[in-house]
């Protein structure tokens, strides 16, 4: 769809509108605090989730704050839940996890908000495994789903912590031998 066509539609919706004036190019104004009635920090959040799809609530605080001021984790999700019961929020995590919940937003057309909702639910939990999940859309424009450079980094740090672990064990165990080894053969 093109620009001129999303914003025709978007006006037919009332989240924008055509300002009339004597220049060249067509301006457009947006009127989203009235069309979804939020604040500007409920904005901001919004705002961040159709940029970056979903993400953390941890990831989602930071981002926002650099355009409405968020104090802390609480702050975001108080917001979270002022926007769940106007559908413009959706969870994507299962309600008891405490770290590493999920959230997007709730404008996406019903078709694509179950691609995403059954995307979420076959991940494994943040605590036992590494996200490697890109949003729908970012999906479709790469083509095959490809891993962000930190998991590989993550993954290579975990194998360096499995041989350090080794190196420490056997050097523990070579320790203990000599320590109590040559005890027995003082006495």
């Amino acid at each position: 769809m093109t620009s001129r066509k999303t914003l025709h539609s978007l006006r037919k919706k009332g989240a924008v509108i055509l300002l009339e004036g004597s220049g060249r190019v067509a301006r457009w104004k947006h009127t989203l605090y009235e069309w979804l009635r939020v604040s500007k920090v409920e904005l901001a959040v919004l705002a961040e989730l159709l940029l970056r799809g979903p993400q953390t609530e941890g990831e989602l605080r930071a981002r926002a704050s650099r355009m409405e001021p968020l104090a802390d984790l609480p702050a975001l999700q108080a917001i979270l839940e002022a926007l769940l019961p106007r559908l413009l929020v959706v969870y994507l995590s299962p309600p008891e996890q405490k770290r590493g919940v999920f959230v997007t937003h709730g404008l996406y057309p019903s078709e694509e908000l179950e691609k995403v909702r059954t995307a979420f639910a076959g991940r494994v939990n943040v605590d036992d495994e590494v996200p490697t999940l890109l949003s729908a859309s970012r999906a479709d424009v790469a083509g095959a789903p490809t891993q962000p450079a930190w998991v590989a980094e993550v993954a290579a740090l975990r194998s360096e912590l499995d041989q350090l672990r080794g190196v420490v064990n056997s050097l523990a165990s070579e320790v203990h031998e000599l320590k109590f080894g040559s005890r027995s053969l003082i006495e």
